[in-house]
């Protein structure tokens, strides 16, 4: 029997998005046809739906610009808070 209790966790919002440098994008749209969820305006892809955006980074990853990427202070807490909680070592655990 796996630890634990389903669900594990109830899925939530997802609280950070990437964030788009206005001086770098160059409006290729190139992140609003790659987004999977069209979180992206063609139109306009300096702009991100934060209630469509699931965080998967597509679009920093596809921008020839690299006008996109995270940052600000809710970013910086949450490298703060995956550091502290994954920095100890745990052992291996075996279910059968």
């Amino acid at each position: 029997m796996v630890k634990g209790n389903r669900p594990y966790k109830k899925p939530t919002a997802v609280p950070l998005h990437p964030q788009t440098d206005k001086k770098k994008c160059n409006s290729c749209g190139t992140c609003a046809v790659q987004c999977p969820t069209g979180a992206i305006d063609a139109a306009d892809p300096k702009k991100t739906d934060t209630k469509k955006c699931i965080a998967c980074c597509r679009c920093i990853n596809v921008c020839p610009q690299q006008a996109r990427s995270f940052g600000g202070l809710l970013y910086k807490v949450a490298g703060w808070k995956f550091c502290k909680d994954n920095s100890r070592r745990l052992e291996p655990e075996w279910f059968v």
